[in-house]
């Protein structure tokens, strides 16, 4: 699922994961200037089956690091701030 989002012409960065709390997929996304969530969830409908989807899409500036500069999972946001 994340090859595909990461496939996408205007993301950067991506991660998804699961959201045990709500059972869904988030996808966590830094798009470039000018890209929009709705086009990227128009293209993945296009590639991926239905159940693969994410459910939740948010949009960030840059992800937060750990010091060993790994993306620090813990510090994202959850999916109430959801684009």
């Amino acid at each position: 699922i994340q090859h595909q989002v990461l496939s996408y012409e205007g993301v950067e960065k991506a991660l998804v994961v699961l959201d045990t709390s709500h059972s869904s997929l988030v996808c966590y996304v830094v798009l470039s200037e000018g890209n929009e969530v709705a086009a990227l969830r128009t293209y993945l409908a296009s590639v991926l089956p239905s159940y693969m989807l994410p459910g939740h899409f948010i949009t960030m500036e840059s992800f937060p690091l750990t010091s060993n500069g790994k993306i620090d999972k813990t510090n994202l946001p959850s999916i109430d701030q959801e684009v």
